[in-house]
């Protein structure tokens, strides 16, 4: 139930709300940016270049806390 598949050319960014998280793979930093609300909550991943985030890994794993 952890895991989401997902059509990677469809997402454009993905729901969090944790106050912690990091990415585990590999994917370019400038492709993606991490949107957090004033009490500092990470409520998503927005990737910003389709194509770069997911040229790195087919796969992105985050662990959230």
């Amino acid at each position: 139930s952890y895991f989401t598949k997902v059509d990677i050319a469809k997402v454009s960014s993905i729901p969090l709300a944790s106050k912690k998280v990091k990415i585990i793979t590999v994917h370019p930093t400038d492709s993606y940016k991490l949107v957090t609300n004033p009490q500092g909550v990470v409520e998503k991943i927005e990737i910003l270049d389709a194509d770069k985030f997911w040229s790195a890994s087919k796969y992105l794993v985050i662990v959230v806390e």
